[in-house]
């Protein structure tokens, strides 16, 4: 089966013309790193163009955690997506998974903006198809009222395939579900220019409906080979090293 490796561009994949640039544009060369394991297909409820997204993830600390969010876009489907939906203009969101830093600010409130603008806007990331996105400033950061959910807002640029700059703005929700060293997080976002045209109360909505309806026991952990579409797509991301320590930072056992 070919991977990403065999393909040179967006139009050879898929047959099309690339789309506008955002959370939803397919690298044409490297497959996006978001850290997400997937026990199975993500599954799409309701409408198609309004679809309930559920997905059970695993997560370091032997916790399997199932996470919900109410979708304005379809369905994002293609082995380059693992949890996303996305609009034709570009705008969309999508699940990540990143590993609590070693030390003392591992409390999600405590977690400094700079750990969001790494996980998040990395070159290997999903804004980051042409390079690392620039200009990455703090809008505003809050809590939930129960102290379980922290959102970011964060505005941004992305490249274009002419290295041109689009300026972005992306809304985060972030949590860590019980007995887990991760934080999961919802990841919004739309260009700036629909951001200020509506696009924010629809990114908004989809974001404050994020929540890990779920978590159980398991034994796996959060390492590619764990994914079910490991084997059934010839080795997701496989590389010399099976252990994901270097591209999703989590601890070895």
């Amino acid at each position: 089966m070919r991977t990403s490796a065999s393909y040179n561009s967006l139009q050879e994949l898929t047959g099309t013309q690339s789309q506008n640039l955002g959370a939803g544009t397919i690298a044409g060369k490297s497959r996006p790193v978001t850290g997400v394991i997937l026990l199975a297909e993500a599954s799409a409820s309701g409408t198609p163009g309004n679809p309930f997204i559920s997905a059970e993830c695993v997560l370091n600390g032997g916790i399997a955690a199932t996470a919900t969010f109410q979708s304005p876009w379809p369905i994002a489907r293609g082995m380059y997506y693992d949890v996303e939906a996305r609009s034709k203009d570009g705008d969309g969101a999508f699940l990540m998974v990143s590993s609590l830093p070693k030390g003392e600010a591992r409390a999600l409130e405590a977690l400094p903006a700079r750990y969001f603008f790494d996980a998040v806007f990395s070159a290997a990331g999903r804004f980051g198809a042409y390079g690392a996105p620039t200009d990455v400033k703090l809008v505003k950061s809050t809590l939930n009222a129960e102290g379980t959910t922290r959102y970011v807002e964060i505005q941004f640029s992305a490249l274009t395939p002419s290295l041109s700059e689009v300026p972005r703005r992306a809304l985060i929700a972030a949590t860590v579900p019980k007995g887990s060293d991760d934080v999961l997080m919802l990841v919004g976002g739309a260009a700036t220019s629909r951001w200020k045209k509506g696009g924010e109360e629809t990114v908004r909505a989809a974001v404050d409906s994020f929540k890990v309806s779920e978590t159980r026991a398991t034994k796996l952990r959060r390492v590619r080979s764990s994914d079910y579409r490991f084997e059934e797509q010839g080795g997701l991301w496989a590389s010399a090293a099976d252990s994901n320590e270097a591209l999703f930072n989590v601890q070895g056992e």
